[in-house]
């Protein structure tokens, strides 16, 4: 039971940081390319939305994986 719960709150750990890192990148991305691209700062507001999600979703897909690996690995006793 106690490793269940541990395993549970270990994974739910790895969601909020793979969140928070996820929003972090995708607002520098996004401000890079609004500095690069000039039409991009144009963009109604349901656009730019759309369009912070667009590169949220695969960050967050990646860094999720990346962050239950690394949490999902340090519950584990050494044998």
């Amino acid at each position: 039971m106690n490793k269940d719960v541990e395993a549970k709150k270990s994974k739910q750990f790895a969601h909020y940081v793979a969140s928070i890192l996820s929003g972090i990148v995708t607002y520098f991305v996004k401000s890079r390319l609004e500095t690069e691209l000039a039409i991009l700062q144009d963009l109604a507001f349901l656009l730019d939305l759309g369009f912070y999600l667009t590169l949220f979703i695969p960050f967050y897909f990646f860094i999720s994986m990346f962050t239950h690996w690394l949490y999902s690995g340090s519950s584990k006793p050494d044998s």
